[in-house]
């Protein structure tokens, strides 16, 4: 005897099909489908807080690339993360006008420096952005789990 079922009417352009769909019991699917959903994104959530924390206590520096992979459709491969080693340019030659290397003013040293400054200023940003980005993440996903897990006994 069937106890849930519905029944569907597929137009076609010559024919009407009709399809009795029969599932047992589309509640506990259902539920367990967002049981699986809830568990997937607390898991997350506490991955990317355990990573976030490791980062935090063991890294002097906490890195700019983050802790969530970043996902690309292609697999674009690994992002890279700037490190202040990148910001130590290189070496900057003068030239007279006769076309003969001379040494930097005063000037264009300061002016080499404030670009040294700004680069390592902007990638501390970057550790900084990246720290509150991951923290703010994973408490996210961990409360939306959570959330997702205890909201689903109101559906």
């Amino acid at each position: 005897m069937l106890t849930r079922g519905a029944y569907a009417c597929i137009l076609n352009s010559h024919n009407v099909y009709g399809i009795f769909l029969y599932m047992k019991d589309t509640k506990s699917k259902t539920n367990s489908f967002i049981s699986l959903v809830g568990l997937l994104l607390l898991l997350v959530g506490i991955y990317m807080g355990v990573r976030t924390g490791t980062n935090l206590v063991f890294f002097k520096k906490y890195p700019t690339s983050g802790v969530m992979p970043t996902l690309t459709l292609f697999g674009g491969g690994m992002p890279y993360s700037q490190r202040e080693e990148d910001c130590a340019m290189y070496p900057q030659t003068y030239f007279k006008p006769d076309g003969q290397a001379r040494t930097a003013t005063t000037d264009e040293k300061l002016a080499e420096e404030r670009s040294r400054k700004s680069c390592i200023s902007g990638i501390e940003q970057n550790r900084e952005t990246a720290k509150v980005n991951d923290i703010s993440s994973s408490l996210l996903f961990v409360f939306l789990g959570v959330g997702v897990l205890v909201g689903k006994r109101f559906f």
